[in-house]
């Protein structure tokens, strides 16, 4: 078997080279609102349809993220994660300020 040799080929012959350009992954989820900011002390973070143990999950991503002092809104429509999210949260060492049963969901505020 020879090798070939494709340096020799013609303009006209070679395929377009195409460029793929590659956009910076979000960094935020797209859950959190427009609020949230790196100098606010009070975020959000919108779990509703996310369920048990998905949406703690991204709870304790978030809560990692953030500095000591800051709140941490949690809205959620899980009622597993209701009863959950706390516990875990004070077993981590995080504060509970708030649970709160709203008509269609659940707040819960977590002081970091």
């Amino acid at each position: 078997m020879s090798a070939r040799n494709y340096s020799n080929r013609s303009a006209a012959n070679k395929a377009p080279q195409r460029s793929i350009q590659h956009s910076a992954p979000d960094t935020e989820s797209p859950a959190l609102s427009p609020q949230d900011s790196e100098l606010s002390t009070q975020h959000s973070l919108d779990l509703r349809g996310v369920k048990c143990p998905l949406n703690w999950a991204r709870a304790k991503v978030r809560l990692e993220q953030l500095a000591p002092g800051t709140e941490l809104e949690l809205v959620l429509d899980d009622a597993k994660g209701v009863r959950d999210i706390p516990r875990a949260a004070e077993a981590a060492g995080y504060v509970i300020a708030t649970v709160e049963q709203r008509p269609t969901d659940w707040r819960i505020v977590i002081l970091t």
